[in-house]
């Protein structure tokens, strides 16, 4: 992802839009929605994403990580929660329809407008993942299940990670050999789109691939 100074203002531009809009909403019902906590006397929500537990507070829309005893590698640029995490929270809260995954899974094409990222999408996801996990797909499995997810029998390895309650998704790699090259996908549950939108989606996807190959690389 561009951290240059123009993309870092934009990011942080949606990040303050989304805090305005979560003052219309009703904290209770949005927990409901998004399956997730809120604790009344401390107005905020508690939300796992990626495996970690996040409040978001109410209405301001601060996200702050909650301490945990899990000795897990981060990002060295990272200070505090970055913007796009926090966004993706936001959006998700904001945008929570109550709908359960239904365990159809869908490529990222068949989401809507899907065909208008898929290029982005395969940059940021589906290449890193297959050079990372193409000749190590054991370690995907490993790193996933360190999120929170469990393995499926997609691909040669795959595994599932409920990314944030409601939005699971599915990553699989196929080993390469001296015939054919390694390869990749990320599926999406048919309920997604309830969630998030499609461009969203992307960033979720590469974030989720960037905390399995940090994982992959800390137990390597």
């Amino acid at each position: 992802m561009s951290t240059d100074k123009g993309t870092i203002t934009a990011y942080e531009r949606a990040f303050k839009l989304a805090c305005s809009q979560l003052v219309a909403k009703n904290p209770s019902v949005v927990a409901d929605l998004a399956a997730v906590r809120y604790d009344p006397s401390a107005h905020r929500w508690h939300v796992v994403f990626l495996g970690e537990e996040y409040t978001v507070e109410y209405p301001s829309g601060q996200v702050n990580r909650v301490d945990s005893d899990i000795d897990r590698p981060r990002d060295p640029e990272d200070r505090g929660v970055p913007v796009t995490h926090r966004i993706l929270m936001l959006h998700y809260l904001l945008k929570a329809s109550g709908t359960r995954p239904s365990g159809r899974l869908k490529a990222f094409r068949e989401l809507p407008g899907g065909d208008i990222y898929v290029a982005p999408f395969t940059a940021r996801t589906i290449k890193p993942l297959a050079a990372v996990f193409g000749s190590h797909g054991a370690a995907l499995v490993q790193a996933g299940t360190a999120l929170g997810g469990h393995p499926v029998k997609v691909g040669h390895y795959g595994v599932v990670i409920n990314t944030l309650p409601r939005v699971p998704l599915t990553l699989a790699v196929w080993e390469g050999d001296d015939e054919f090259l390694a390869s990749a996908n990320i599926l999406f549950d048919s309920t997604a789109p309830d969630y998030l939108p499609t461009e969203d989606l992307v960033v979720l996807a590469g974030e989720t691939v960037r905390a399995c190959a940090r994982l992959a690389a800390a137990y390597a």
